[in-house]
């Protein structure tokens, strides 16, 4: 590489960095709360009859919530590399690339937005996931992570499909037995039944969610902008985690799980938006976290052979859509 671009990449990892992506990122989510664009797409509901009007709530308290979640969110990543060294480097620019990607996107951020709760959710699922390698032990942690899923699908439909990768996750962490098969099963279980004896739910209400595919109408009501964004960021964290999966696949057995896993939630996340295009909204936090880590890995794995090209892309592209939003609001 040329000096310029050994500049880059030092840049790019480098503290500064971040910090810089997180004060655009705090001066974006003050910015939508004055002036935010109109088009504001609803999040679906689930089970639970209200879950739609309390996702869409806005206010100073929902909205200082939903910010909390994205500072715990952006925490529990840095857990997740500071502890199992995800990223293979200890440079903190997926954290900037996180906040920015959920603060370039409004209706995350006027409001306590469904999406940003699952986000937080699922990256604390992960963690719990990393814990329990190789421990055929860590029932507990297992019927908690199942549990918690089927408690948020609840409440949003776009946590059930998580089930599967969180499954197959535990096979990656090798701890799958016959004992965490029913720990999941009872974790699965467990909020339904709550539900149930307390009366918030009815058999009635239990209904398998409909698939929804992108069409011209549904894609008419967002942005200009905003259909860039998505779009751009999908094709990131999808194209970005075949390749990072394939240059892993010659490490050593650990590493190897701890990337699979978050494979599987990439892979899952980037096909259900296209055949859950109604929860699109929900799978966004989750979508922008996991480009987020795929980058930062993408970065440290060519780190000498233009690596910088991956973080640089994901920035320029959200900056991008935030300032074609600014001048269409």
């Amino acid at each position: 590489m040329r000096q310029a671009e050994r500049n880059i990449s030092l840049l790019l990892a480098s503290l500064p960095a971040t910090l810089g992506l997180l004060a655009v990122a705090s001066m974006l989510y003050m910015l939508w709360w004055v002036v935010a664009p109109s088009g504001m797409v609803a999040e679906p509901a689930g089970i639970v009859a209200d879950a739609s009007e309390f996702a869409q709530k806005t206010g100073v308290i929902s909205t200082l919530s939903g910010v909390m979640m994205a500072l715990i969110s952006c925490i529990m990543l840095w857990m997740l590399n500071r502890w199992y060294f995800i990223t293979h480097s200890s440079s903190k620019i997926y954290i900037g690339i996180y906040a920015l990607g959920v603060a370039s996107v409004p209706s995350l951020c006027v409001g306590l937005s469904s999406g940003v709760v699952m986000g937080m959710t699922l990256i604390f699922c992960v963690l719990m996931l990393y814990s329990i390698y190789q421990r055929r032990t860590g029932t507990r942690r297992v019927f908690l992570v199942f549990f918690i899923i089927a408690a948020g699908s609840i409440y949003d439909y776009a946590y059930a499909g998580y089930v599967l990768p969180l499954l197959l996750g535990c096979g990656q962490m090798r701890c799958l037995s016959l004992r965490s098969v029913i720990a999941a099963a009872m974790g699965i279980v467990t909020p339904f039944w709550i539900g149930l004896g307390f009366g918030w739910i009815s058999l009635s209400e239990l209904t398998a969610p409909a698939l929804t595919f992108p069409t011209a109408e549904s894609i008419a009501m967002y942005a200009p902008a905003m259909r860039v964004l998505v779009t751009g960021m999908w094709i990131i964290t999808g194209v970005l985690t075949v390749v990072n999966t394939a240059t892993i696949y010659g490490h050593n057995a650990k590493i190897r799980a701890n990337n699979g896993v978050l494979a599987l939630m990439s892979v899952w996340t980037v096909v259900a938006i296209p055949v859950d295009f109604a929860h699109i909204m929900s799978y966004l936090p989750i979508l922008m976290a996991l480009a987020a880590v795929q980058t930062a890995l993408c970065f440290s794995l060519r780190r000498k052979n233009r690596g910088y090209l991956a973080p640089a892309m994901c920035i320029l592209l959200l900056l991008s859509c935030v300032v074609w939003q600014l001048f269409t609001v």
